[in-house]
């Protein structure tokens, strides 16, 4: 368990520990990580462990023992790996040992400094339940309806502010008193968005089977129509290629098969207009693709989405300064053979043959072929 997920939990409920150190367990273990060890101990008692993220919880180790108390597996654990630990009620906080430190930690007097902020988003909206903790330790609060703290913390410390979709942000505190904190969204571990019939939503929440196909996977692809596109980027779509025989119209698209005697093409649609083929979108106006391959999205557009459904997005305008892209390639070309021709008059001469043999009239006089000569 982490600190961050705890500390709510901690300040509401403050359980009260009816147990003491001296509860018996066993454990017995080849090869096994940390983190299975305390999940025994927590099986077996009362308490619950809370470790700091320096804690290597996936270190392996081997452990035999036989009704021992959670204070000697304590001193066996912290010995082997190099821990602290601390006893709060029910809860054990688990550290990294200091050079200095001993075992239980010991409590030093540090002289305290009262710290208010406010945390925010990139919009300057406030974030409600924001975690601020000071670092290394378990003191820390949630920001409120207006997304602000008050921490009592050491004149040394550093804080922790992290909240989920956001990026942590590790500020020490030195001389400050007052902060105004700005969270940044954290990209990557945002889910995968796909547009559905009615909006947007988390690919994680669909129940649905739904592929998406990002611009940045159609960008780089050399083809001309978006049929070709998509060819291989999706499971369960197969393009086949047309004939190229006049009035046809590009490539036949086919989700999960051939579903019905009729026409078995999938329902397009266009920024929610539907439109009749696929290939008269340009590859670079597309946005974001999502191709709803079940029986699901029927109860959205109805029969028309027997055989799957193929939404687009395109591009749309954005803030800020305009920006100009140009992609272009040129090419030489020598030839690799040149025939020998024939000069005028030699032309002249054998063409005049040539209809003679045919039992036609020549073509030149010979003042013509001699003016070619002497020419």
């Amino acid at each position: 368990m982490k600190v961050t997920n705890l500390l709510l939990f901690i300040t509401i409920f403050c359980l009260s520990a009816e147990n003491t150190l001296s509860q018996r367990i066993t454990l017995r273990g080849n090869n096994l990580t940390l983190k299975n060890y305390l999940n025994t101990i927590e099986e077996q008692t009362d308490y619950l462990f809370i470790y700091d993220a320096d804690v290597n919880v996936n270190k392996r180790m081997s452990l035999n023992v036989e009704s021992k108390s959670i204070l000697e597996v304590l001193d066996n654990l912290s010995n082997q790996l190099d821990l602290a630990y601390l006893q709060e009620g029910s809860y054990i906080l688990l550290s990294k040992r200091k050079a200095e430190a001993d075992k239980p930690l010991p409590v030093t007097a540090q002289q305290k400094k009262r710290i208010t902020g406010v945390v925010v988003d990139v919009l300057g909206e406030p974030i409600i339940g924001a975690n601020v903790i000071e670092k290394g330790t378990i003191n820390g609060m949630i920001t409120d309806m207006d997304g602000k703290f008050v921490l009592e913390v050491a004149s040394d410390a550093s804080i922790h502010v992290s909240y989920i979709g956001y990026n942590t942000q590790e500020i020490k505190v030195g001389d400050q008193t007052s902060f105004s904190i700005k969270l940044i969204e954290d990209t990557q571990a945002l889910s995968e968005v796909v547009v559905v019939g009615y909006g947007t939503q988390t690919k994680i929440n669909l129940t649905g089977a739904v592929g998406s196909i990002s611009k940045d996977e159609l960008i780089d692809r050399p083809v001309t129509n978006v049929s070709s596109a998509i060819q291989g980027l999706t499971p369960g779509v197969t393009v086949t290629s047309g004939t190229g025989r006049p009035g046809q119209d590009g490539s036949t698209i086919r989700i999960r098969g051939v579903g019905t005697l009729n026409t078995a093409d999938p329902y397009i649609l266009v920024d929610g207009i539907e439109t009749g083929t696929i290939n008269q979108i340009d590859p670079n106006d597309i946005e974001s693709m999502s191709v709803l391959k079940d029986a699901a999205s029927a109860a959205i557009y109805g029969s028309k989405a027997a055989n799957g459904v193929i939404l687009i997005t395109t591009k749309r305008g954005k803030l800020g300064k305009p920006t100009v892209s140009y992609s272009g390639n040129v090419s030489l070309s020598n030839v690799a053979t040149l025939i020998d021709r024939l000069n005028s008059y030699d032309h002249a001469r054998l063409y005049n043959y040539a209809l003679t043999q045919d039992g036609s009239a020549p073509r030149f006089t010979e003042e013509d072929i001699q003016l070619f000569k002497d020419g």
